[in-house]
């Protein structure tokens, strides 16, 4: 994850506590994780923590390609020597063209802040679609702003759009 081991504990402990929400509860809730495929010597050595920590705990694990998203993991491609993926290809099982990107017509990407954005890779919040703190979900989910959005991406034409400057484009 490239973080501190205490944030990466933390984050294995909110898997756990998730699935014992969900279970108590009753929760019709799907958990889902995911994992970067960089090689096979990687993905072997990660294989002992997905088992013990992440795969008991979640409804589904799958695997994605390298994508890049500037900055920081830039900088940690060339360290590493991968080269990754153009756009948000989806699963590695079932690659698709980065145009129109998947994410902006069936996930809701919510920032701590209670931003709604609309690229799953927003960390910055750059990608802004409504404030669900003044909005319902289904208002900033349909707002004017991402309904153009998505109509560029039907189009396969983002120039002039939020998304105009992803590295997969």
């Amino acid at each position: 994850m490239g973080v501190s081991a205490k944030l990466f504990n933390r984050a294995l402990i909110n898997i756990k506590a998730a699935w014992y929400i969900k279970e108590k509860y009753s929760f019709k809730t799907g958990l889902y994780a995911s994992s970067i495929f960089y090689d096979g010597e990687q993905q072997h050595e990660m294989e002992d923590l997905l088992n013990r920590n992440v795969l008991p705990y979640v409804d589904q694990h799958y695997w994605l390609p390298l994508y890049s998203m500037g900055s920081f993991a830039t900088k940690r491609e060339n360290q590493l020597g991968f080269i990754p993926t153009a756009g948000n290809q989806g699963r590695l099982e079932a690659l698709r063209e980065p145009l129109p990107c998947w994410s902006v017509f069936t996930e809701g990407h919510v920032s701590a802040e209670g931003w709604l954005s609309a690229c799953c890779f927003d960390a910055t919040g750059n990608w802004k679609m409504g404030d669900l703190n003044q909005s319902s979900f289904l208002d900033c989910w349909n707002s004017d702003d991402f309904l153009k959005l998505r109509s560029a991406h039907l189009k396969k034409n983002v120039i002039g759009t939020l998304c105009e400057n992803c590295v997969a484009y």
